[in-house]
């Protein structure tokens, strides 16, 4: 298996993914890394108008300009990976913090994204 270019840390985090001007979708953050995240809804949605994706880390808000690279299911769950494609200076550091203390507290996520010991 390839070697990820960033650590990923479980998290329970609530997101919100813009859809154009007027449409949003509210998901959870399943994982979490500097280069991305895993994102879990019960309902699909048109990621070709993914904008932006939006979730606050120690009352932080973290705004990202996501790319969606797969989406899966799983029972009756939908599962997106996105990668970040911008990240301001500042979210990137609170970011970084947060991740990093993750992994000092939990460590972190290792195999596949969506194995029964990272869901």
């Amino acid at each position: 298996m390839a070697q990820r270019k960033f650590p990923r840390v479980s998290t329970d985090l609530q997101a919100v993914a813009l859809l154009g001007l007027d449409d949003a979708v509210t998901l959870e953050v399943k994982q979490l890394s500097m280069g991305g995240c895993l994102l879990s809804s019960d309902d699909l949605f048109d990621t070709s108008r993914l904008n932006n994706l939006t979730f606050s880390i120690q009352g932080i808000s973290i705004n990202a300009v996501a790319n969606p690279i797969y989406c899966t299911m799983r029972g009756s769950k939908v599962f997106w990976g996105v990668s970040f494609a911008k990240l301001s200076p500042i979210a990137s550091y609170y970011l970084n913090k947060f991740i990093n203390k993750q992994i000092e507290l939990f460590g972190e996520l290792k195999g596949t994204s969506l194995s029964p010991v990272n869901r």
